[in-house]
């Protein structure tokens, strides 16, 4: 009877044991399975992280670009703006003497000059300080930057010639007119630069080069 009541016994411990070793297998199985899903959320949020600071990035670089392009844009246009105003300005300040004398080797906007002395003395008033002289030497020494006929604006300088030689110069006026120191026979004036329905200028003379001195 008392072997009997020890067997019992020992199978009941044997079941108590096994029991309990299942239920810490178990509670190790969720602890291990919780740690996995904490790791994955932290690994997420890292990631949403990493990546909503990659956009706000991205978004800043946006928009200091975009500041960047409207600051050059404005700038642009300002300086286009003030170019404009100067062509402008020149042209409107060389129709003042229109009908002052022309007078080869003149230095004189009111009592006389010549073509290039003309073009030499009207950008001087804008601080253009060019050697007076002939129009190769007012070529010469005007810098400026070449330009097509077909791009011209208010101010340019027009170089008229036969092959190579310049012979003559005046100042683009804007809408096919030029002003310029012409001749004893017409003084300083403003003329169409083309004979009508024409491409031949009013002189019958070649157009040799076109300089922009106000970019």
């Amino acid at each position: 009877m008392v072997s009997k009541l020890r067997t019992a016994f020992k199978n009941i411990k044997v079941i108590v044991v096994t029991e309990l070793l299942l239920m810490v297998v178990m509670v190790s199985t969720i602890v291990v399975k919780a740690d996995a899903i904490n790791d994955r959320r932290v690994v997420t949020t890292y990631l949403n992280l990493a990546t909503l600071k990659t956009i706000s990035s991205d978004n800043k670089s946006s928009k200091t670009t975009g500041m960047k392009a409207t600051i050059t844009n404005a700038e642009t246009e300002r300086n286009i703006k003030v170019a404009e105003d100067k062509r402008a300005s020149v042209i409107s300040f060389a129709r003042q003497f229109i009908g002052k004398p022309y007078v080869l080797g003149g230095k004189s906007l009111t009592n006389g000059c010549d073509c290039a002395s003309f073009i030499t003395l009207v950008y001087k008033e804008y601080g253009y300080n060019w050697k007076m002289g002939s129009v190769n030497t007012l070529y010469d020494n005007c810098g400026g930057t070449l330009v097509s006929v077909d791009d011209m604006k208010p101010g340019d300088i027009i170089f008229f010639g036969r092959g190579t030689r310049r012979l003559h110069v005046a100042m683009y006026a804007g809408n096919g007119r030029v002003v310029h120191a012409m001749d004893p026979a017409h003084d300083i004036c403003e003329i169409d630069l083309y004979k009508p329905g024409t491409k031949n200028t009013y002189s019958g003379k070649s157009i040799l080069a076109v300089k922009r001195i106000i970019n």
